[in-house]
Parts: C-alpha cells; sequence; structure tokens
C-alpha cells in the first residue's frame, strides 16, 4: 500500500471522509482554511513517511537477516567516516543510541508528538 502512487487530492469516498474528518478536527483552531488543509496534509506524509521507513527498515531486516538494521549500520559507518570530518554524527554513534533495539511504535508516537507541539504552536499563535 505504501508504494501507490499519490494522483493529487482525495477523490474517493473513504479518502474525501478522512479529509474532512481532518478539517472538521481543526473547526475551533483559530487556524484559516490553507493552514488547516495544510496541518492535514503535514500529518498526513508524516504518518505516510513513517509508514515507508518502516517498511524500508523491514525489508533491509529481512534481506540482511539482521534485526538490527540500525546497530549494523552505525557500526559500519563508524568504521568509514571520519570522526573530525563528522563529529556531530559520531557523537550520536558513539552515544550507542543506534545499537539500541527501539520500539518502532513508540518512536513513532514520539516524532507524531513533536509534530503535533508544532501544530500546537501555531494554533496558540492563532488564538
Amino acid at each position: 500500500m505504501v508504494r501507490i502512487p499519490i494522483g493529487g487530492p482525495p477523490t474517493t469516498p473513504n479518502g474525501v471522509a478522512w479529509m474532512e474528518t481532518g478539517l472538521a478536527s481543526l473547526a475551533d483552531t483559530g487556524l484559516d482554511e490553507g493552514e488547516k488543509l495544510s496541518v492535514v496534509l503535514l500529518l498526513s506524509g508524516n504518518v505516510r513517511n513513517e509508514i515507508t521507513l518502516m517498511a524500508d527498515v523491514g525489508a533491509a531486516a529481512a534481506a540482511s537477516g539482521q534485526q538490527n538494521v540500525s546497530g549494523a549500520w552505525s557500526r559500519m559507518i563508524t568504521h568509514v567516516t571520519d570522526a573530525e570530518r563528522f563529529p556531530a554524527l559520531h557523537r550520536a554513534l558513539d552515544s550507542g543510541v543506534l545499537d539500541e533495539d527501539d520500539d518502532p511504535d513508540e518512536d513513532f508516537g514520539w516524532r507524531l508528538e513533536r509534530v503535533l507541539d508544532g501544530v500546537e504552536g501555531l494554533v496558540r499563535d492563532r488564538a
């Protein structure tokens, strides 16, 4: 389903109903109609990106036989990059954060909350 191309705005009954629900949920926010549409598209794009990322990482894990693709990448990239040229990347790699076997649902929730924090700030600015 992730690989189905988007040919334009929603035209199917479920797609139109989804858009209606999203816009209706923003009715009392003080956002103008363009901002409401942008928020709905932002959230839709975020979810679509997360699904694509999870599918691709899952495919990479299946192809490599490794559960923790991030950990394998971390170990490999540590050896092929220079810490002086990429100090921020190496600080992240050295922290071990990519070696942890994180819960994808928890990670998705954390990232979605950050997007919603931004929307909340916009709504607060318009109030």
